[in-house]
């Protein structure tokens, strides 16, 4: 009887980076606003963020 391969079935979390870039006539703030949301968005997908840069 030959060995058995095992297989990793499980779902690999997806992961984010999130780049903010704050144009000319934004504020920094509304910038912070727009990443927090999108992390939500990111963690209500299931995913996992990993770093912020602003």
């Amino acid at each position: 009887m030959g060995k058995q391969k095992f297989y990793d079935t499980a779902i690999k979390q997806e992961r984010a980076v999130l780049v903010g870039v704050v144009t000319p006539g934004e504020k920094e703030e509304q910038t912070k606003e727009y990443l927090d949301e999108l992390a939500f968005l990111v963690d209500t997908a299931g995913g996992q963020v990993e770093k912020v840069f602003t």
